[in-house]
């Protein structure tokens, strides 16, 4: 059985796309490396767009589809995904197709299995603010209704993948991910102090956000909690900085927050003192878990999640969350393991954060609780659940 494995989102790997791409493949060469005999009769191509280094087993082939059009846009990803892709999946004579994301591929006569992780642009069709982006989601629209199985990564998706795109229950199967392995590994404290001094963070001394600053990631919302934080309780607790991460992507532009002029409207109104807000831009994987673990919270006020891979990194960690109580979210974390909140409401999110900051007590009954949640989430069994569904097509 050949099977072809659509992994380009392999090239963002500060995307939570490229992250499960990523972490598919690595934990697909162990099991086959440990279970040569089931996978004995698969051969599988790696369709990538950008070449990476990756280490793969004999019966994986990494090709690199390269296209004449150099930047990295929608017209390339189009033609990529409806033109170069199907030529090369019907070169090597693929019988299955495998998207590891909502893809816009349609292949006459090879089966297409479909990772669609959320369903962003239906809930938010502001999203499509040119024609382009339109256009290309209308394709992605007819790819996910033409697929023969979708595999979604929460119950919540596959409601919303039903509600949107009039698919059949049966035809849907909700396989849960997980986070990088390199979460649950263990913690070093001279690491932690190294990655700490290094940002000039103090342990315990800082409420984080790590994600994108896209409308629905609802940054401004946090951003004006804390001011009501700082303006009410300075004096009162020992008052934490805000700490932001993540990178800028300027594709979204004009859906992305005002981050500096919002915050500094949040400062002057508060009477903060400059450095009590900071971005550190973007984190390594290797440096994210020190600084995870070194907040006195997570705070993660999203409107909308298709699993919500950052609470999982914190619940992983082991830091205290304070996040919302909408879509996805409650499947990763209910409210023994974090903080669910209404966070449409500035006031709310306040009143969470102020539950960690009081309630020692609290916080390491939480915290506990969401170890153990975390564990359930494993790269071996969602990779083994969809190799076994592709297997059956």
């Amino acid at each position: 059985m050949k099977i072809g494995i659509n992994a380009s989102f392999i090239r963002k790997q500060d995307s939570g796309i490229g992250q499960v791409s990523l972490n598919f493949i690595k934990t697909l060469v162990e099991q086959i490396e440990k279970n040569a005999d089931f996978y004995s009769e698969i051969e599988a191509f790696l369709y990538l767009e950008n070449d990476i280094e990756i280490e793969l087993t004999g019966n994986i082939t990494k090709k690199v589809i390269s296209s004449f059009y150099k930047r990295d846009d929608l017209v390339r990803k189009v033609f990529w995904e409806k033109v170069l892709l199907p030529k090369q999946i019907k070169n090597d004579g693929c019988d299955i197709l495998f998207s590891l994301y909502q893809s816009p591929t349609i292949i006459k006569g090879v089966k297409h299995v479909m990772l669609v992780h959320d369903t962003v642009w239906k809930i938010f069709p502001q999203y499509l603010n040119n024609s382009r982006k339109k256009i290309y989601y209308k394709l992605v629209d007819k790819g996910i209704r033409k697929a023969n199985r979708i595999i979604t990564i929460s119950q919540n998706s596959k409601s919303d993948i039903i509600r949107f795109f009039d698919v059949s229950k049966e035809n849907i199967s909700v396989f849960p991910i997980d986070c990088d392995h390199i979460f649950k590994k263990r913690i070093y404290d001279k690491r932690k102090k190294d990655v700490l001094d290094r940002f000039k963070l103090t342990e315990g001394g800082y409420i984080f956000y790590v994600g994108g600053f896209d409308n629905r990631k609802n940054v401004d919302a946090l951003l004006r909690a804390y001011g009501i934080l700082y303006t009410r309780h300075n004096g009162k607790i020992e008052m934490p900085k805000l700490i932001l991460a993540g990178s800028f992507h300027s594709n979204l532009i004009p859906l992305v927050i005002d981050i500096p002029n919002i915050a500094e409207e949040v400062m002057l109104k508060g009477g903060i003192p400059r450095g009590y807000i900071k971005s550190i831009g973007f984190v390594s994987q290797e440096d994210l878990p020190y600084i995870y673990l070194g907040a006195k919270l997570f705070c993660y006020p999203s409107l909308y999640e298709g699993f919500g891979l950052p609470i999982l990194e914190a619940m992983s960690v082991g830091c205290p969350i304070v996040t919302s109580n909408v879509s996805s979210i409650p499947e990763i974390a209910n409210d023994k393991e974090a903080v669910l909140v209404d966070s449409k409401n500035d006031e709310k999110i306040v009143e969470g954060m102020l539950k960690v900051i009081h309630s020692e007590e609290f916080t390491n009954d939480m915290v506990k609780n969401a170890k153990v949640k975390s564990r359930k989430f494993n790269w071996g069994k969602f990779t083994r659940k969809t190799m076994k569904l592709l297997m059956k097509q």
